[in-house]
């Protein structure tokens, strides 16, 4: 198999080097290849994985050319936007969705592919039902638990902490769940909220404006605003750190590695129900997460990273209310006061792997 996608500390970027981990201990990995838009791949998030598989995928990556053969199944971890390049005479596609409406250009550049796979059942069934795809080419396969992620025993404060992790924007509820955590906890040092938030494709001025104008100009002893973290051993560090996850009180997800990684780890988790959630969040009991229900949807345009009318990534997330998103925080720390359940996350860790997902991958492939 050929594998095209990017290797870098985002989640693309983690879920194509896992992918990538995966088939090369099956012997699986042909021949792999940055998106044309990549310029270069980033080791550093990966400092707990073996020098060997680090290794081989640079080896991969530099002999590309000489080792490539067109007639191999093509595997592109990427976005609908970009996917009509391909090195393969048949491709997957393995992308990402978290909108609703597909447009003709987005129809067009999935029908070209020879399969798509998604990690959300919501993703497929906004293209099938547009009634203008093959809906047997398309196939739901879940992501993995990161096997560098390990649970450590940590000596807590007498503090509960909260932590919100993944990149600021409208989509991820980011202002919101910070300004309903302020209503409830600001400057009460018996809980403490730690974000990990940092947005890349934001200039430093316009991440420092946005995050003043969430504290309205206040001051606050009991919120810290991490930067971004070099290692995916400090991101474990900070998951294994904090008590509740706030990552799922979310619009929309392809996945939410931050908040399934967390729930996983057997912290409580505030997940909302939409999107990628619905495929991991109803998968087993899991007394450890409160759900939340959304209060309808909303129009995903915020003129940053979706602009209406554009070609790409047009519709709606799901919109859940400030109230009811404080009322899920306050019910999580009830569950961590009261009822918290240790190794919840076991049947999650067992049940979602990146050898399962792999198996899945090549199963598809070997169909086409």
């Amino acid at each position: 198999m050929i594998l095209e996608g990017p290797i870098n500390n985002l989640s693309l970027g983690n879920v194509t080097f896992n992918i990538a981990r995966e088939l090369i201990k099956r012997n699986e990995l042909s021949a792999m290849c940055l998106p044309p838009c990549v310029n270069n791949a980033q080791f550093n998030a990966f400092d707990k994985a073996s020098d060997e598989v680090k290794t081989e995928i640079i080896n991969k990556l530099l002999n590309f050319t000489k080792e490539f053969s067109s007639d191999e199944i093509g595997l592109k971890i990427w976005h609908i936007n970009g996917s009509e390049r391909r090195v393969a005479k048949k491709q997957i596609l393995f992308s990402f969705y978290e909108v609703d409406m597909p447009t003709e250009t987005e129809i067009n550049l999935v029908n070209q592919q020879d399969a798509v796979i998604f990690s959300s059942r919501e993703s497929i069934d906004a293209f099938v039902n547009t009634g203008k795809v093959d809906k047997d080419k398309f196939f739901f396969v879940p992501l993995g638990f990161d096997e560098d992620f390990s649970i450590q025993p940590i000596q807590r404060p007498d503090v509960i902490h909260f932590g919100l992790c993944g990149k600021l924007e409208k989509r991820k509820n980011t202002q919101t769940i910070i300004k309903e955590w302020l209503n409830l906890y600001g400057n009460n040092t018996k809980y403490q909220l730690t974000c990990l938030i940092n947005n890349p494709f934001f200039p430093k001025e316009t991440f420092d404006q946005i995050i003043a104008n969430t504290l309205e100009g206040k001051h606050y002893n009991n919120i810290n605003f991490l930067p971004t973290l070099e290692f995916n051993s400090e991101v474990n560090q900070f998951l294994n750190a904090i008590d509740i996850d706030l990552s799922g009180a979310c619009g929309n997800e392809g996945w939410n590695l931050p908040s399934f990684n967390a729930a996983c780890m057997d912290k409580v988790c505030v997940v909302g129900l939409g999107g990628a959630h619905l495929d991991w969040v109803n998968e087993f009991p899991n007394s450890n997460i409160v759900k939340i229900s959304p209060d309808g949807i909303e129009e995903c345009y915020e003129g940053v990273f979706f602009h209406r009318g554009s070609p790409f990534n047009q519709g709606c997330f799901h919109f859940f209310k400030p109230e009811n998103i404080s009322a899920a925080i306050k019910e999580a720390e009830n569950v961590f006061m009261n009822s918290y359940q240790e190794n919840s996350g076991k049947l999650l860790r067992e049940k979602f792997t990146y050898a399962k997902t792999v198996d899945e991958i090549l199963s598809i492939a070997n169909n086409l």
